[in-house]
Formats: C-alpha cells, sequence, structure tokens
C-alpha cells in the first residue's frame, strides 16, 4: 500500500491514489471545509476571474453566480486546488498544453534543481570567505526541519550567498555579480528553468541604508541563487572563472579555497546517485499497481 504523505505518518492511502490516509483526509475536510474555503481570498479572485471568462450557467444558460467542480472535491485540498478544474477551462490550448507537460515533467525537473542546489551550495560553502544559508547544508539551522517536511528530504531550490568575510568593496562586487550572466540569469520570473540570482541591495532594498538591510537580515553582498536544470558545474566553472577575473585582484588566492575539479565531479556524481536512488526507494512496487 502506498503511505500517506503526511509527514511521518506510516499509515496507507485511502482510498489509494488519494494522497492521505482517512485520519489525516478527515482533519483536511475539517480545516479546508467549504466554508472556510469560500471565504478564503485566493478562492474568492478565482472565482472572479472564472466568471469572468466563463459568466454564464452550463446548465440553464442565464448569468452564473456560484463556481463548481467539475468533480466533486469532498473536501480534497489537493482536488480543490487543481488548477484543471479551477482555473484550466479558460486557458487557451498552448497554456493548458504548457500546463500538462509541466505537470508531467514536474518530477524530473526538481529532482535536477534539488541536486544543483546541494553540489552547488557544497561548493560555495567549501570557501571560508562565503557564507552559505541554504538547509541543503548538514550544518545548517535548518537542515532538520527539510529533512522532517521536505519530500525525500530534498532541499527547496532557492538559497543565499554573502560575502562579507571576503571584505570586497561595493565596485568590485557590483561589477563580479554584473559579470555572473549570461550563466547566471538576472531577469528573475516565475517558473523559470534557468538558473536566476537576484542582489537585493542592489535592487529591491536598493534604498534602505546598511542599518536597515542589516536589520531585514541581509547584507549588500547578498545574493539570492534559484536554481534551474542546468549542470550545476557549468555554473560553477562560470562562478570560478568570473571570481578570478574580477576579486581575484582585489583578493589574492580567493578561488584557492574552492574544491578542487575532481573534488566537484565526485561530489556532482554522488550527489546524482543519492538523490535519484532516494526517488526510486520511494517508488511503488509494481505489486502496489496490480491492487
Amino acid at each position: 500500500m502506498l503511505p500517506c504523505n503526511a509527514p511521518q505518518c506510516p499509515k496507507p492511502q485511502e482510498p489509494r491514489g488519494s494522497g492521505l490516509c482517512r485520519e489525516h483526509h478527515a482533519e483536511r475536510r475539517v480545516q479546508y471545509g467549504p466554508r472556510t474555503r469560500n471565504n478564503n481570498r485566493l478562492f474568492l479572485r478565482l472565482r472572479s476571474a472564472f466568471l469572468m471568462h466563463r459568466p454564464l450557467c452550463v446548465q440553464c444558460g442565464e448569468p452564473a453566480t456560484v463556481l463548481d467542480h467539475i468533480t466533486p472535491h469532498r473536501g480534497n485540498e489537493t482536488l480543490f486546488w487543481n488548477v484543471f478544474f479551477v482555473k484550466g477551462a479558460f486557458l487557451d490550448a498552448d497554456k493548458a498544453f504548457e500546463v500538462i507537460t509541466g505537470s508531467r515533467t514536474l518530477d524530473l525537473r526538481m529532482l535536477r534543481k534539488a541536486i544543483s542546489t546541494t553540489v552547488l551550495a557544497r561548493f560555495m560553502a567549501s570557501n571560508p570567505q562565503i557564507h552559505v544559508k541554504c538547509n541543503a547544508l548538514e550544518e545548517d539551522e535548518n537542515a532538520a526541519i527539510r529533512k522532517r517536511v521536505n519530500r525525500l528530504g530534498l532541499p527547496a531550490p532557492l538559497f543565499t550567498i554573502d560575502f562579507e568575510k571576503a571584505g570586497i568593496d561595493r565596485t568590485t562586487f557590483t561589477r563580479f555579480f554584473d559579470c555572473l550572466e549570461p550563466a547566471f540569469g538576472h531577469q528573475v520570473s516565475l517558473g523559470q528553468s534557468n538558473t536566476v540570482i537576484l542582489c537585493p541591495a542592489l535592487t529591491s532594498h536598493s534604498e534602505m541604508n546598511l542599518q536597515a538591510l542589516r536589520a531585514a537580515g541581509i547584507s549588500p553582498t547578498t545574493i539570492r541563487i534559484a536554481l534551474g536544470d542546468e549542470d550545476p558545474r557549468l555554473l560553477i566553472a562560470h562562478f570560478i572563472r568570473t571570481a578570478e577575473l574580477v576579486i581575484n585582484p582585489v583578493r589574492p588566492e580567493f578561488t584557492d579555497a574552492f574544491l578542487r575539479p575532481e573534488a566537484i565531479d565526485e561530489l556532482f556524481h554522488r550527489t546524482y546517485l543519492e538523490v535519484h536512488r532516494s526517488w526510486l526507494e520511494s517508488q511503488p512496487a509494481t505489486t502496489d499497481f496490480l491492487r
């Protein structure tokens, strides 16, 4: 039997394939019942958008006032918010194809991103002059939460680094950040497949003084990295060459502290195998499909 998807719940899914056991389904029905959901601002926005595109009732043809589901959700949160039942009805053909394709390849893309996150974070952490904030690192304060909550204990493909320990000046840091493009994209977008970076002190928080930045947990050299599905070794190679050209002239031997190329390859191979082994072991057996 497939186990319940709720954290630390060994009970089987009932019905099979529904995602949760009987007890957790009951909890979700109480927590996310129809009354609670209909008062939810997000659902009301979705409802308004749907009725704007489909203003007439599909049964009587009169102006519609309520939004119903093609398939009854019966309190199931996943089914309630499913894009195919709430939003998919007014997607054009191209967008609907992208949504379906994206859903079918989600596992593959998230595995690649988890691998890249782990490899890149450990590579960055090998240099003592770079501070890395990522729960993929065992020493991170949120590593235990990742193992307990995230699926397969995999890290989210987003983390931050800063160069405060390196003591580089703002001009050098800005040049370095700019030169990371195009391997690290600067055009931040939702659902991107490429790796993108953002420096809050140069963009979203640029009008804040140093004291305000510190209070927000941001330093002038903080970089947020959202991993894509590229080979992390390509990103690492570009990062090293950029640092050699920009940072080494003001901080000699800065790049010497990074892992050697052979160690990077070993880290990538080990992480790749560990992640895919965990995913493979989590898959149902053929006997489960035959039931």
